[in-house]
């Protein structure tokens, strides 16, 4: 060892604060500032101080930099295709559960795949639902999402609650975590009972999904309302003619009001020889038109409906944020003309359904460039959502509702807006950068 090899060590040994006082990285750093995709995936995981900061940085850069770097973010680990069970804890509730995935064959995480939330029937689990799945995700290539109902309700069947549909939506979201799932083009179907709870979860959070496959079920009496949240949804309905009378009906209704009222892509077969029987001999044909579908975030027309109490409830670019007091909840008395116990019990339901639809509170808007038009029942207060190339940010947004003017302003788009709406949803295909609330209706 040379004397001045000698030398240098001593010196380390002797002032290590010399060596220590600057940071790891720092010269680097100094040198080469953290790109927008660097950013955004350490948002999540950050201190509320360290988001700060980082949306600080973001800001100094082009937007649409930063939407692109959102969906580009996301790493998936990777995942054998096959059969996976999944625990999970809903964020919500607190309520801990499971789900089964099925990953297709050739799953390559570098690509997106559509998805199936699949609802298993009456005294099923999400393992029966994953039989029924299986075969059909391997021939078309999807995955598929299989939860199981609440532990305290295991082998009743769905409830319809909303800590259930909480539940169902937990389980697309820890999937979403775990595969690389295309956002535009989830399917949610389900049978008997499961089939009930597509038109419930899916009626309550229609921006999630771009079709319906709801078998030998029907939308629940309370809820009819919200069949307008699914106008621009691909819907494949198979009931068996023989099933129970009420059910039949219950079915039929629903078909009545989906395509005369809120005229929606509807398919409707109901099978003369078959009753209350699953009808898994249909599901290829019907697999194939789902998939086909895609939901449209930059449709002209979006319409949302909804209730007190139900949550915020968010179509595509739109959401309501609060009702007027004249607006329908479940469970209220309502006045049905002629429904009187003498009356036909498919008549009575009939009318049940005709008279919820109506006085369901909805929201409906159409854009053309940065103008926006608004018509409204028992809504008082929106937000609307606009994505980067929804409008020209250089002018202003124009609202008009009821023929007056109630926003004409020019609003910036921003990251913090970007951000932490992608931290909720979990939806690349919906990256908001502004929310702009509207008053529209009285108290």
């Amino acid at each position: 060892m040379t004397f001045m090899h000698r030398l240098l060590i001593v010196v380390a040994i002797a002032v290590p604060s010399v060596l220590t006082s600057v940071p790891v990285g720092a010269c680097e750093d100094a040198e080469s500032p953290r790109d927008a995709l660097t950013l955004v995936r350490a948002f999540e995981s950050a201190s509320w101080e360290e988001r700060e900061a980082i949306v600080g940085e973001l800001d100094a850069m082009p937007i649409a930099d930063v939407v692109d770097a959102v969906r580009r973010a996301a790493e998936f680990p990777p995942v054998e295709p096959g059969v996976v069970r999944r625990q999970m804890i809903v964020a919500e509730t607190g309520e801990q559960s499971e789900y089964i995935l099925i990953v297709p064959p050739g799953y390559d995480p570098a690509r997106a795949w559509p998805a199936w939330l699949a609802l298993h029937p009456t005294g099923g689990t999400g393992g029966q639902g994953a039989q029924f799945m299986q075969e059909q995700a391997a021939r078309l290539g999807f995955i598929a999402i299989c939860p199981s109902e609440l532990p305290e309700r295991r082998g009743r069947g769905w409830a319809f609650t909303r800590e259930e549909r909480l539940l169902t939506i937990a389980a697309l979201d820890d999937a979403k975590r775990q595969v690389h799932i295309d956002p535009n083009r989830v399917v949610i179907g389900g049978w008997s009972r499961g089939g009930h709870a597509t038109y419930g979860v899916a009626g309550h959070h229609p921006a999630l999904f771009c079709a319906l496959h709801p078998v030998i079920g029907a939308p629940r009496a309370n809820y009819v309302g919200l069949l307008r949240n699914l106008d621009a949804h691909h819907i494949r309905i198979l009931n068996g003619a023989q099933d129970e009378r009420l059910l039949v009906a219950a079915a039929r209704s629903g078909v009545e009001l989906l395509t005369k009222k809120v005229r929606a892509d509807v398919h409707y077969d109901e099978v003369a020889d078959r009753g209350h029987s699953v009808m898994l001999d249909r599901l290829p044909a019907v697999a194939d038109a789902c998939l086909a579908a895609r939901r449209d975030v930059a449709a002209d027309r979006c319409v949302v409906a909804g209730y007190p109490g139900s949550g915020l409830t968010e179509g595509l670019w739109l959401r309501i944020d609060a009702f007027e007091r004249t607006a329908y909840s479940p469970g209220q008395s309502l006045r049905i003309p002629g429904f009187t116990r003498k009356v036909d019990r498919v008549d009575r339901l009939e009318a049940f359904h005709e008279t919820v639809f109506d006085k369901t509170a909805w929201v409906e808007a159409k854009r053309n460039g940065n103008r926006f038009v608004f018509k409204t029942s028992h809504v008082r207060k929106v937000t609307l959502l606009l994505t980067l190339d929804a409008v020209d940010w250089n002018r202003k947004i124009l609202v008009n509702c009821a023929g007056k003017r109630v926003f004409s302003e020019k609003v910036k788009p921003s990251v913090e807006t970007l951000l932490d709406g992608y931290l909720r949803r979990r939806d690349t295909g919906r990256l908001f950068v502004a929310e702009i609330e509207l008053e529209l209706g009285r108290g």
